[in-house]
């Protein structure tokens, strides 16, 4: 070819070759530059449906403009082949480059962040490299990288049938017998399977790409393809190679980037040159997620010795006999190692129960695991386990059925655990369960030596709460200052010195910044980590934390309460809940956690479910919806959603394509009803500086603000508004108690509505929710919870005016938890949930038939489950509603991509001598 012309580029230089062609040095004749000109292989030009989708990436290719991306000038056509015209780069191949071994870490962030760059310039037009490796990225003499073959690596013959022809191609570097094969080193796992190929393929060969230049090895190598590809699907990652001084960021990049699976691999490029962007200023910071890591893949030496003790443990419920007979034998016959992490199966047909925090406890002298465990066939709790760890099997601790997270008393002889809003504990020794107090918006639970019983809730109950065990009354540890919106996971310093905790500025712990404050007791608050949840101080002298589903260690200085080291990751996959009850230490320092990743919020569709069970989606996007309502007409649904770390209302017409916000304020609103016109809403919400909750009355077609309809100092939240009287009931809530009111409305939707004196409608030592009054005005159906210990929620139907004292009809009959009722516009039926025993968030639509015979209500007795009718409860938020028409009723149900989060938990981990691993892992500085 040197010396020949293709159209006006004359070739001056042979400058490589690979199985896409051989690339040549030419100068462009009518321009006067040098290019690159690479002659297609005869492939091409003799498969006419290869050239034509060739000629069309070309043409995609060629609208890339960036500096970090070789450029493509043409394509030419000579008589006999087909050559791409290409932007020449003078430089060393970033190859020839790590044959000198492994690059500093300042010129590693650079040059990864402008690989970065260019993925995601070439992402954003949806192509897809497909061939990332050292040879093709040049680095120039001042430093600037090019990425080379974008979008071409493609179609290569196979070599010994290891690809298909998407794969990428093995260049001639690496063909001959013996020698080690960079491509195949380079591919992603799904490449490697022949599977469809998109852009996570490419983040994978960057991470590997990335590893490279901070070890100066490759990762995966062989003697033949088949070799390279096998290392690749199987062998472990050695994390341990990487140099002591990467930064936190770029290793927990690594690992996201190296997931064999790719669903669980980072998602976007960009993320990754934001970290590494990051990295450069602020190395001790971690700025992107992990998933679990699971053991295939390795999770550094820990995860490699797990998997031999993962082998000695399969299929047994707990512990394997050999394990146990370690943990009886005398220390003087057997010296253990220094570390060794497990992981510990429930048993066939069992998992965690990991709707609730703390539902995994090691006893404070560990010598006993407890965990709360649910058949893997429903989602109620079973209740306590205890396995004692010189046992061999768990014991389940009769009279704990439905607890839904516990904690160990300091010396180990007894549970707290809470069922409902009940805390009680239970004797180890003799199994007497004592009620200890009531908690009724509980959401971690601890148990001092000097405090007691420690709380912490929600947005009802924000702050640390202690309490004397025995007493139900509480009063605050902590106290909520500047940008906090809730605390949680408390401890008591050594000596008395403050409490550490979690303190989250967002709405939940799991979205917004999070992070590891100290308050002194008593004196000011000051935060000690950022971006972390779930913080307990060790004897070890460190902090150890949650982040991105990552245990993480800090050196801690007690006497200043102020970190005194750089963090540094301990180990990868720690699930559970996002408030930090993942995992527990005892006092001599075994750790159990719960494995996975983090479980992030919850996300939901709606669906419309006919008679018939069939389900047809709403229109909206999966998202977060809270409490909703069906308009008087049945063409919108008001709904409460997330958005800015608050809870604001939106409308959407189910004829319009995107919703309309009502309120944007820095409260939570919750339980919208309609006016019976549809031109106003009333709605809860604590926006107001007392965070009581009031209700409050908003037109729809207006941008107004909300006007505040009735307040109290209690928390109230509308249920329902009378259809022919103006007349409002509602709900009236003083910590356990709640009580129907109701309040007649004066005004219009045109000139604005306001509330007479509040009466009681239904007001017992009972709990009374959930009024809805019928089609005709003349009655309500409620919520009744008679005995809160030991009985479920029914519903109830009363006649409005009231005539005579008394609960009125009961409806359900079914057991479990009914709710919400609803009535039918044709006067002969009564809709309601239910969603079975305590901890079962799986609903289902019922039907109650009546008729009206001489003015009175008659039911029934019999009620039918609405077909294809079931959805998600959550909390005490409106789940459901029925069209007015009375054939369709629109559920909510857990997104596709939140159900896939929902890891099934059949085991945990058992790292024991864990300060021993912490101590070698993040040593203290003796300064």
């Amino acid at each position: 070819m040197l010396g020949t012309t293709i159209a006006h580029y004359k070739i001056t230089a042979k400058l490589g070759q690979g199985g896409m062609g051989e690339v040549y040095r030419a100068t462009d004749t009518k321009l006067d530059r040098e290019v690159a000109i690479k002659v297609l292989p005869e492939s091409f030009a003799v498969d006419k449906e290869r050239l034509a989708r060739f000629e069309r990436e070309a043409k995609t290719l060629a609208t890339l403009n960036h500096p970090n991306i070789a450029g493509i000038f043409g394509l030419e056509e000579s008589a006999n082949s087909q050559a791409l015209v290409l932007e020449l780069v003078d430089g060393d191949d970033l190859s020839d480059v790590l044959k000198r071994g492994p690059l500093p870490i300042e010129e590693v962030l650079d040059i990864c962040k402008q690989i970065a760059e260019a993925l995601e310039a070439a992402h954003d037009k949806g192509i897809i490299h497909r061939d990332l490796k050292p040879s093709n990225i040049k680095i120039t003499s001042d430093g600037q990288v090019k990425v080379l073959d974008f979008g071409l690596a493609k179609s290569a013959p196979a070599i010994d049938n290891d690809f298909d022809a998407d794969s990428p191609t093995i260049t001639a570097d690496y063909t001959l017998p013996g020698t080690l094969l960079g491509t195949a080193g380079y591919m992603s796992p799904e490449q490697a399977r022949g599977k469809t190929v998109d852009k996570r393929s490419d983040i994978w060969s960057f991470g590997v790409v990335l590893f490279e230049c901070l070890t100066g090895k490759r990762m995966f190598t062989g003697e033949t393809v088949t070799d390279s590809i096998g290392a690749l699907l199987h062998r472990e990652i050695e994390w341990d190679q990487l140099p002591t001084n990467t930064p936190p960021a770029i290793e927990l990049l690594l690992r996201k980037c190296l997931e064999r699976d790719r669903k669980r691999r980072l998602p976007d490029i960009g993320a990754a040159r934001l970290d590494l962007e990051l990295a450069v200023t602020n190395p001790s910071r971690s700025w992107i997620g992990l998933p679990a890591e699971d053991t295939a893949n390795g999770s550094g030496k820990q995860a490699r010795g797990l998997s031999v003790w993962h082998a000695m443990l399969t299929g047994c419920a707990v512990l394997s006999t050999a394990f146990a007979a370690w943990l009886l034998k005398p220390s003087k016959e057997w010296e253990r190692p220094p570390h060794r992490h497990l992981e510990i199966y429930l048993g066939e047909g069992k998992e965690l129960y990991t709707r609730h925090n703390n539902v995994l406890r090691i006893s404070p002298d560990g010598t006993k695991v407890a965990y709360i465990a649910k058949s893997s066939e429903n989602d109620s709790p079973d209740g306590i386990y205890l396995r004692k760890l010189n046992q061999l099997k768990p014991e389940f601790l009769e009279g704990t059925t439905g607890a839904i997270q516990l904690v160990f008393s300091p010396d180990s002889d007894e549970i707290a655990f809470q069922v409902g809003t009940s805390i009680k504990k239970i004797s180890l020794e003799s199994g007497a369960i004592v009620p200890l107090m009531d908690a009724p918006y509980s959401e971690v639970l601890e148990w001092t030596r000097e405090s007691g019983i420690l709380l912490s809730g929600d947005w009802r109950n924000p702050s640390i709460l202690k309490g004397a065990v025995g007493k139900s009354e509480f009063e605050p540890l902590t106290a909520i200052v500047e940008d906090e919106r809730a605390h949680t996971s408390p401890q008591i310093l050594p000596d008395g010195r403050g409490v550490l905790y979690s303190a989250a500025t967002g709405f939940r712990f799991d979205r917004g910044e999070t992070s590891l404050r100290i308050q002194r007791v008593p004196g000011e608050t000051k935060i000690v980590v950022e971006d972390a949840v779930g913080g307990k101080y060790l004897p070890t002298g460190h902090l150890i934390f949650l982040r991105d589903s990552m245990i993480w260690a800090v050196p801690f200085d007690l006497d200043r309460l102020k970190v005194s080291g750089k963090e540094r990751i301990l180990f990868p996959a720690v699930g559970g809940r996002a408030a930090g009850g993942g995992f527990d230490i005892s006092d001599e320092g075994a750790l159990v956690h719960l494995p996975g990743k983090m479980i992030p919020p919850p996300s939901y569709d709606l669906f419309w479910v006919d008679r018939a069970g069939k389900r047809k989606e709403v229109g909206l996007p999966s998202g977060e919806y809270f409490s909703f309502k069906l308009s008087p007409d049945g063409r919108k649904v008001a709904y409460i959603g997330f958005d800015k770390m608050n809870l604001n209302m939106w409308v959407y017409a189910f004829e319009s394509s995107s919703p309309i916000r009502l309120t944007n304020h820095d409260g939570e609103d919750a339980s919208p009803v309609w006016s019976p016109t549809g031109e106003s809403i009333v709605f809860s919400s604590n926006r107001d500086e007392s965070g009581k909750r009031s209700i409050y009355c908003k037109r729809v077609d207006d941008f107004e603000e909300a006007k505040l309809l009735l307040t109290s100092s209690d928390n109230l939240s509308p249920k329902s508004w009378n259809p022919v009287e103006d007349v409002l009931v509602y709900t009236d809530q003083n910590g356990g108690d709640e009580n129907l009111m109701m309040v007649s409305l004066e005004g219009s939707d045109e000139a604005g509505w306001t509330a007479g004196e509040p009466r009681k409608f239904q007001a017992t030592p009972n709990l009374e929710r959930n009024g809805s009054f019928s089609w005709n005005g003349q009655w309500l159906a409620y919520q009744l919870h008679e005995d809160q210990e030991n009985s479920v929620p029914e519903v109830y139907v009363i006649q409005f005016p009231r005539k005579s004292k008394g609960r009125g009809i009961r409806v359900s009959n079914i057991g479990g938890r009914s709710n919400f009722p609803v009535w039918s516009r044709d006067g002969s039926e009564l809709f309601f949930g239910n969603y079975g025993t305590r901890g079962q968030r799986r609903s289902q639509v019922y039907i109650a038939n009546y008729a009206i015979e001489e003015g009175e209500l008659v039911f029934n007795p019999s009620v039918t489950p609405w077909e294809g009718a079931e959805f998600q409860q959550m909390r005490a938020s409106r789940s459901f509603d029925v069209h007015p028409g009375g054939q369709r009723v629109l559920v909510r149900e857990y997104s596709e991509e939140y159900q896939a989060a929902l890891q099934k938990t059949d085991h945990f981990g058992f790292f024991e001598n864990f300060f021993d691993y912490l101590k070698e892992k993040v040593p203290i500085d003796p300064k």
